[in-house]
Formats: C-alpha cells, sequence, structure tokens
C-alpha cells in the first residue's frame, strides 16, 4: 500500500491540520514525500491512507486537510476536512472489532458527542466504515455535497 504524500500546511483558520496536496500545493503523485504523523499527533492508518489515495485519484481537484481540529477548545480531531464547505469525514477503523475505543459505551457516547458538536456548527459528518472508504458512490455523495455546499 503506497503511502499518501502529505505536507504541513496552515489554513486560514486557527487550527492545525495536514492537506492531501492536490492542485495547487504540491505534487498530487502519491508515493512520495511522506511526512510523519508525530508531528500531528497520530500516524494515519491504513483505512485513512486508502481513503486519501483513493479521494485524490477521484476529486484531485476537491481538497481535503487531514487531522482537523475543527472546534476550538476541544481537542478532538477529524479525520479529514473541507472547510469551505463545512463537510467533515470521520473513518470508523474499528468497526467490527471488539475492544477498540469506538466500540465501548464510553467510545459511542465520545463519538456521538464530537458528531453533535460539529453539526451544531452547521458541518455534515460523513462517518465511514472500512468498505466506505473505497466506494465509489459513497466518495461522490461526499464530492457532490461539498460541491453543492461551495455553491452561493
Amino acid at each position: 500500500m503506497p503511502k499518501v504524500n502529505i505536507t504541513a500546511f496552515a489554513p486560514d483558520s486557527p487550527v492545525e491540520a495536514r492537506k492531501y496536496p492536490n492542485v495547487p500545493y504540491g505534487s498530487s503523485d502519491i508515493d512520495e514525500g511522506w511526512l510523519s504523523g508525530k508531528d500531528f499527533g497520530k500516524e494515519p492508518s491504513v483505512l485513512e491512507q486508502s481513503f486519501a489515495a483513493k479521494w485524490v485519484q477521484l476529486y484531485p481537484e476537491l481538497d481535503l486537510y487531514a487531522e482537523c481540529q475543527l472546534v476550538p477548545g476541544r481537542k478532538y480531531r477529524y479525520d479529514f476536512a473541507h472547510y469551505a464547505a463545512k463537510v467533515a469525514i470521520e473513518v470508523q477503523g474499528g468497526t467490527y472489532q471488539a475492544n477498540t475505543g469506538h466500540t465501548s459505551a464510553a467510545g459511542i457516547q465520545r463519538d456521538y458527542r464530537k458528531l453533535q458538536t460539529l453539526q451544531a456548527l452547521d458541518w455534515v459528518v460523513f462517518p465511514l466504515t472500512a468498505a466506505d472508504t473505497q466506494d465509489e458512490h459513497v466518495l461522490e455523495t461526499i464530492a457532490q455535497t461539498i460541491q453543492k455546499r461551495l455553491k452561493p
């Protein structure tokens, strides 16, 4: 599995994020220039890398940011976001695994609170399963939502 090229990038907001460089911020060659996730708190999962590679392949014109802290004052981050359209994407890697942080009662409550907080700020959030990360129909729905929300 090739790693996706990620470049440190500070968007026009007070939050830090990593950007999957489409146009114009860098090479769209997804096999070179990996920036270590240690600078941002965690290494991207295989599912996140796989999603990003598929996204860049299908929608190079729709830039996404990764590891986005979208709510000031809150520690949690979203896997991907399109700031202008206010669309967030959360890859649920532990969907079918026991004993992950997302499947405990506290983890489920935390994930719902995270979702509710962002929705209250007028964001659309797409939680994705492992299968969703490669499903072109799911990705098309996300892309159409971004494009629709960008229209004046």
